[in-house]
């Protein structure tokens, strides 16, 4: 089992220059994402419903479990080649919170992985709490935090909130150990 000594709830994002580097495109990022909002596949999930119950929460799969999704990277182009420069990746995909909703406090499953977060569109209003803390989420914003602590999230606005959500191994986690061998 991997040994974490580090129970933080949110990571310094200088630590992870790639991680910047998206970041710093999210506004192509996010005019790639309004230009083709409706050409993206959602992949439904009844955890929606468990985990946000009378609000509206969707998931725009970029890349699930290490595979990509070729059918939405092929409509986000440059969304595509930013992310491909994330080592270690697991998932990726926008997580858009509607308007007044709530995703109920959860806990990740994994202490392998670290999550981050970068506003794409991020109205006044929403958050991420995770532990203890609180983070108002912004446009441009990124959050490097462990999911495996209790976090919830919260749209209190009038409009959808989009994050660009991005799931990777911790940088300690050995390459031969990725699979969770």
């Amino acid at each position: 089992m991997l040994a974490v000594n580090s129970r933080r709830s949110f990571f310094d994002p200088q630590d992870f220059p790639e991680l910047l580097k998206l970041r710093d495109q999210w506004e192509t990022i996010r005019d790639e994402l309004v230009r083709n909002a409706d050409r993206v596949v959602e992949i439904p999930s009844p955890q929606y419903e468990l985990m946000a119950p009378g609000s509206t929460w969707r998931k725009l799969q970029l890349h699930a479990w290490g595979l990509p999704v070729k059918k939405n990277l092929e409509v986000l182009p440059a969304t595509a080649a930013l992310i491909r420069g994330v080592p270690k990746l697991m998932q990726a995909a926008f997580y858009v919170l509607g308007p007044h909703s709530h995703l109920l406090p959860h806990k990740g499953v994994t202490e392998r992985v670290l999550r981050c977060h970068i506003g794409i569109i991020c109205p006044d209003d929403c958050a991420l709490r995770v532990d203890a803390e609180t983070w108002a989420e912004r446009e441009g914003g990124i959050l490097v935090f462990d999911d495996t602590l209790e976090h919830e999230a919260w749209n209190r606005s009038d409009r959808d909130r989009y994050v660009l959500h991005l799931d990777f191994f911790r940088p300690e986690v050995p390459l031969d150990d990725e699979a969770g061998q």
